[in-house]
């Protein structure tokens, strides 16, 4: 290119420089001249008016590559699984022989083409996707980490993504029906993005962006049927009553005589298959003074919420382990951060399947008492208490203060100092 625009740069070229430069290029006298004359002529006037248009771009041409890291993210991978298990797990939490197993689980629903294994192997992708939905932070970290573009660590979040919640039928099934209580309801707020024409729907009472997901499990600790993608402000109840309204949905009925466990937020359905519990009293002696005339409905709430605390677990856990559904949500679509939360689930139930080794997340919701410490709790107790005083002097005293200042206004407007 140098050659042909002349070693004094574009600003000094002219049309004889052109025919010049033709003529040494093409001098077998089997091309035509005048017409290659017109095409290189069109073609540098257009290169002119770019550089009117954007000097800057034209006066620096050369770019600085971005990820420069000697230790890529195939090489990391590797690493990671010939380090210690520790390390791996503190990374994607899971261990090793359940990752390997789910990266055949992802290759065998055929999501994962074989041309996109070519740049980044199967492992990577599966990788990537745990990384980062086992984050609070958007994908400049797993930029960093893998050393790969904005672009390839989205595509292949979305298309491993795609592959989990093709395995949702496998792996989210319907619960033991020859039990009496088969399981448990209840719905949990995940974090979500959302365009600003939306924020009223998904605003949640606690003023953050968020999508209600309802979930039943078993008693095993396992989800057996997931439902996303409702708006945070809806409440539990409609989102069950669309659930159990919808046949898309597929909702695992249970058979005559049996019920799931839910708690206040919904109602009971006819049927008796669902079970509420009203509100609890934790007083001290509860234990040592249970009355069979008295404390009837202590001794059913007591039990109703050991129940129904399984699927505060499993919340719970599906939380610690992708921090992403409590934390920074990335702006997908809104589909997309539905199915995100499909895969998590799958993932959730994978492990839970296949896990032969000490979890720690399991380890931890093992206790029936166990629950997701909630963060505006925690930082409401680190704040210092202020105690105000609302009696009726001190509402006077204030009623005082405001007509006093009402008074001051007033004056200095009469004296046209107000303007």
């Amino acid at each position: 290119m140098a050659n042909l625009f002349g070693s004094g740069g574009v600003d000094n070229m002219d049309e004889e420089v052109i025919d010049e430069a033709a003529n040494d290029v093409f001098n077998d006298g089997n091309v035509d001249i005048v017409r290659l004359r017109d095409l290189l002529h069109r073609q540098y006037q257009s290169f002119c008016f770019l550089q009117d248009i954007f000097p800057r771009s034209f006066s620096n041409l050369s770019r600085q590559p971005f990820n420069t890291s000697s230790l890529r993210g195939s090489d990391w991978l590797n690493e990671i699984l010939l380090g210690h298990p520790r390390r791996f797990y503190n990374q994607l939490h899971m261990d090793k022989d359940t990752f390997h197993l789910l990266c055949t689980k992802v290759r065998d629903t055929g999501r994962v083409p074989e041309h996109q294994r070519t740049r980044v192997s199967l492992q990577e992708s599966v990788a990537i996707f745990l990384y980062t939905v086992g984050r609070h932070q958007r994908h400049r970290l797993s930029m960093e980490r893998f050393q790969r573009s904005g672009e390839t660590i989205s595509r292949h979040v979305h298309v491993v993504c795609d592959a989990l919640c093709d395995m949702a039928q496998e792996y989210i099934c319907p619960p033991d029906m020859s039990v009496d209580c088969v399981g448990a309801i209840d719905g949990t707020i995940v974090e979500a993005w959302a365009p600003a024409r939306n924020h009223a729907t998904y605003r949640t009472r606690k003023g953050l962006l968020g999508q209600n997901v309802m979930a039943a499990c078993d008693f095993n600790l396992m989800f057996t049927f997931v439902m996303a993608g409702w708006e945070g402000s809806a409440n539990d109840a409609r989102v069950f009553a669309d659930a159990i309204s919808n046949p898309q949905y597929n909702f695992p009925w249970p058979p005559s005589g049996k019920y799931y466990v839910v708690d206040s937020g919904y109602t009971n359905f006819p049927g008796s298959w669902l079970l509420t519990g009203g509100p609890l009293s934790y007083s001290p002696e509860w234990m040592e003074q249970i009355d069979t005339q008295e404390h009837v409905s202590e001794l059913y709430n007591r039990r109703h919420a050991i129940v129904s605390n399984h699927i505060e677990r499993c919340f719970g856990g599906l939380k610690k382990r992708f921090p992403m559904l409590k934390g920074l949500m990335p702006n997908y679509l809104l589909c997309t951060q539905s199915d995100i939360v499909i895969a998590c689930c799958v993932i959730h139930n994978f492990i839970r399947k296949h896990c032969n080794v000490p979890d720690e997340i399991w380890n931890a919701i093992r206790d029936p008492d166990w629950h997701e410490p909630d963060e505006n709790e925690q930082a409401s107790t680190s704040r210092p208490i202020r105690r105000y005083d609302l009696s009726e002097d001190a509402l006077w005293e204030q009623n005082l203060v405001r007509d006093s200042i009402a008074q001051h206004l007033w004056h200095d407007h009469c004296r046209g100092g107000a303007h």
